[in-house]
């Protein structure tokens, strides 16, 4: 298979995204390279190096190691729906981001490519989303999809980052997305601010 190294059009270094990698799986998730390809209108799109039906995740470090080492590909996706799953946030979920670790929840969260979202990672809960939150323009990304982790990057995109970075210890588990919708429901939409900012790494 040819070299997929998008190092100089994302100026993310090969070896920080193998590195991603890596610690992703070493986390526990599972993941799959990405790679950039044209959509249907000619723009510039991320999807699984073995874009099939069956998402085939790479959960062994060693494997990660050697395949984001040989192909250098430029994005690391997860593979949702294998234990963990992605709920996309848009703008107005910013003011209650913060109630969750009010629950004691320790959700990672990431910047998306489109401007002021956010990406929470969660435990598969029952796959559905919301009534309300769907109609808030939340996304849920479950079974069959994939969501783009940091320092993946998208051209004329700066690279995605961690505004509240995973835990490094594996035993600690994440909260399932249930639980997560029903705070992101339930926090009143009154409440103020409390300046939940960007803490990239």
């Amino acid at each position: 298979m040819r070299d997929t190294s998008g190092g100089a059009a994302t100026g993310v270094p090969w070896t920080v995204v193998r590195d991603a990698a890596v610690g992703a799986v070493r986390r526990g998730w599972p993941v799959v390279p990405g790679v950039y390809r044209m959509d249907a209108l000619g723009f510039p799109e991320l999807v699984p190096l073995e874009n099939t039906g069956d998402l085939t995740p790479i959960t062994d470090s060693e494997h990660a190691q050697e395949i984001w080492t040989r192909l250098r590909p430029p994005g690391v996706l997860l593979v949702c729906g294998k234990g963990i799953d992605a709920l996309e946030v848009p703008p107005w979920a910013s003011e209650r981001l913060p109630a969750l670790a009010e629950h004691g929840l320790r959700v990672p969260i990431a910047t998306t490519v489109a401007p002021y979202r956010w990406l929470l990672l969660v435990a598969t809960g029952s796959r559905r989303l919301r009534p309300e939150l769907a109609a808030a323009a939340v996304l849920l990304h479950s079974t069959g999809e994939w969501a783009a982790l940091p320092p993946t990057t998208l051209p004329g995109n700066p690279p995605l980052r961690w505004t509240q970075p995973p835990a490094e210890n594996r035993t600690l588990r994440l909260p399932k997305a249930d639980e997560v919708q029903r705070i992101l429901v339930g926090t009143r939409r009154s409440r103020r601010p409390r300046g939940f900012r960007a803490t990239a790494r």
